[in-house]
């Protein structure tokens, strides 16, 4: 729930409510509503399954943490899951080993505030076989890097950036926000380096919710580059498969 009041709102109050459905939004129900296809759902099982680290990209209400729910079916059930989330908007059902984690607000004496990076820190003492980031927004990128960089395998988080070109980018912009002494060139050579996969969701005349990228990211010569999988044909309204090669084909070869 967010209420803004006036004179912030002008003339009236302003009260928006996000409420999630009654029903389970599985991976069947996504390809059965053509936001991804079978050919997909199989990719992205083996990419989870394999412990890719991933990365759901996408605009306000495009479905991200929908997707990131659904996705979490792929997960093994013996694996031990740690969310981390400023208020708690996963709804991840059929796993008993989760540890589920909030962020709190300073008090009003400007105390006791714990932010997602000190989650992101702490829930590395935990022995957690997935670390799940809500929404990675700012200085908290470079926690949620440096895990995946140092053998923390299979993290998915959820992102705002309209392509995965742009979620680059951003990445970029909030490494540097979370350390001023951070040089550009370690930045984009983490990124190439922790995030295996982008997921590109978007909102489509209205209610239409679409994955319109699968692009791998991989590092090259210091820059993280990108290789798009599978985009989505806007005349066919289907996500198609590219030609391609997956360059990060390790981890299915070690499974």
């Amino acid at each position: 729930v967010n209420v803004i009041l006036p004179p912030i709102a002008k003339d009236q109050p302003v009260i928006t409510i996000r409420k999630f459905p009654d029903l389970s939004i599985d991976m069947d129900f996504l390809v059965d509503k053509n936001t991804l296809t079978q050919e997909a759902r199989g990719f992205i099982e083996a990419l989870v399954k394999s412990k890719y680290n991933i990365l759901i990209s996408g605009g306000t209400s495009s479905g991200k943490t929908t997707f990131l729910n659904a996705m979490t079916e792929f997960i093994d059930d013996s694996e031990r899951i740690v969310t981390i989330e400023d208020s708690r908007e996963l709804q991840i059902k059929g796993k008993e080993n989760l540890i589920s984690l909030e962020t709190r607000n300073a008090n009003s004496s400007n105390k006791g505030l714990i932010e997602i990076k000190d989650l992101i820190k702490n829930s590395l003492r935990m022995r957690p076989d997935r670390i799940i980031v809500g929404e990675v927004r700012s200085k908290e990128a470079i926690d949620m890097l440096t895990a995946q960089n140092t053998g923390h395998e299979g993290g998915i988080s959820t992102a705002h950036a309209n392509t995965p070109a742009d979620m680059i980018s951003r990445l970029e912009v909030m490494i540097l926000t979370g350390g001023a002494n951070f040089p550009i060139e370690a930045a984009r050579k983490m990124i190439g380096s922790a995030i295996d996969i982008i997921i590109q969701l978007k909102r489509i005349s209205g209610k239409k919710r679409r994955v319109t990228h699968i692009s791998e990211v991989y590092e090259h010569d210091g820059l993280p580059i990108i290789n798009d999988l599978f985009l989505y044909d806007y005349e066919k309204d289907s996500l198609v498969c590219t030609e391609n090669i997956m360059k990060k084909d390790e981890k299915f070869n070690r499974t």
